[in-house]
């Protein structure tokens, strides 16, 4: 996640005021990132390993 969401400086009425919009405050399109690598897959089978011993012990 290095990559930082874009922001626009929109002019107000006092130009000391300036201030920066999000895409999405602008009403811009947002992009989803896709996540994948050896993290993920570690969460992800720790998370299913928990499962399986919650769901053992709740029988």
């Amino acid at each position: 996640m290095s990559e930082r969401i874009p922001a626009q400086s929109i002019e107000t009425v006092d130009p000391r005021k300036a201030f920066c919009v999000t895409p999405c405050k602008a009403g811009g399109p947002i992009h989803t990132h896709s996540v994948n690598g050896r993290f993920l897959n570690l969460r992800l089978c720790c998370a299913g390993l928990l499962f399986l011993i919650f769901r053992h012990a709740t029988l």
